[in-house]
């Protein structure tokens, strides 16, 4: 997955018996690279975490453990009953045998069981990073902060193997997926889209997969990512709910041309999230030049702002080439070159309303 919350998503790591064993974790950020001596895939990994027996102090990277930290507890004190591989009689061995749950029950003791929620930001990740999953590490492997040495797991230098066994063990659970922190989201926001319509309207719809508190959305318009007006409004939503739930708006009044479009949510509590921007083309005509090829250095643009374009033409060697404009319309642009030009390839870089298009002209 793509890492794009760093402070509300991440992962959940469980402690059989409280918080009583020390451990160190690192994000899968590639699957290529390292010195895997053992064979099988090699990972690159972040920032590898360690953490003391009772999960107040952390190091990273073989850094000293300081403190004090505070893990965001999930799952505190549960009980839980684990599956063993027994044989008929109870004693555990290599038959894995489900069905008798009592029998189980009788010699598996309930366990107090708990996790902390490590966020992608306390794993080391950025925004826009791959993360593939993650490795639990013996707390005495000496793995500092180097994925060689993560994955060089047969190296008795690296991973002791005469490690005495401790009371209890480590008994460490690595709960399969993500997470996040529900309560510090106002909604989940699955899709927002904005498509041009036959009858020049703009249809914009969003879904979510769950809200909390939520008691609307406004939908604004732009022609730059800069200036945003508003194009309405929803107030009829679910409020709070798990389920998933689809909107839809029609603006009216849209922007010709290339346009943006943005979400924004309201709290019943007045605080808003805005959600990142979406754009959208409505036009009769398509971007673009002719005649093209051109004979006398005269050509049409079409485009959105005739006025305020920036438009500029360059040779195939990079060199920009003078260019005037001669007239224009709504939605086009008459231009020619001051010089007389070698035939062949030119590039056309326009810039507009947050965006730039380039064409390839041919002078003959």
């Amino acid at each position: 997955m793509t890492v794009a919350n760093l402070t509300n998503s991440g992962i959940i790591i469980g402690n059989r018996g409280q918080n009583d064993d020390a451990i160190k974790i690192a994000a899968i950020k590639s699957l290529t690279g390292g010195n895997n001596v053992g064979g099988g895939t090699n990972y690159i990994y972040d920032d590898v975490l360690q953490f003391n027996s009772t999960w107040t102090q952390k190091g990273v990277n073989g850094g000293a453990l300081s403190g004090s930290y505070t893990p965001t507890t999930v799952l505190s004190s549960m009980n839980s009953v684990a599956l063993r591989r027994r044989d008929l009689s109870g004693v555990l061995d290599g038959q894995l045998d489900p069905a008798s749950v009592p029998a189980i029950s009788s010699f598996i003791a309930p366990q107090d069981v708990k996790a902390m929620f490590l966020t992608f930001a306390d794993l080391g990740l950025q925004v826009g990073d791959t993360f593939y999953g993650y490795s639990v590490i013996p707390s005495d492997a000496n793995v500092g902060g180097s994925s060689d040495n993560v994955n060089s797991y047969l190296n008795s230098s690296i991973y002791p193997n005469d490690t005495p066994n401790t009371t209890g063990g480590a008994d460490i659970s690595a709960i399969n997926g993500y997470f996040f922190n529900q309560n510090a989201l106002p909604v989940s926001l699955i899709s927002f889209t904005a498509r041009a319509q036959t009858n020049q309207t703009v249809l914009l719809e969003w879904a979510t997969s769950w809200e909390r508190n939520n008691k609307g959305y406004i939908l604004e318009r732009s022609k730059d990512l800069i200036t945003f007006e508003r194009a309405g409004q929803v107030s009829d939503v679910a409020g709070t709910t798990n389920s998933i739930n689809r909107y839809r708006f029609v603006d009216s009044a849209p922007f010709l041309g290339t346009s943006y479009y943005r979400l924004t949510q309201v709290d019943l509590d007045g605080t808003t999230k805005v959600f990142p921007a979406v754009s959208v083309v409505l036009r009769t005509e398509a971007y673009g030049i002719f005649p093209n090829p051109t004979r006398d250095g005269q050509f049409t643009l079409n485009l959105d702002e005739p006025l305020m374009a920036t438009v500029n033409l360059y040779a195939a060697d990079g060199r920009q080439v003078g260019l005037q404009k001669s007239g224009h319309t709504d939605s086009s642009l008459q231009l020619k070159t001051t010089q007389s030009l070698t035939a062949g390839p030119y590039v056309l870089m326009v810039t507009e309303r947050g965006q730039t298009r380039q064409y390839r002209i041919i002078i003959n």
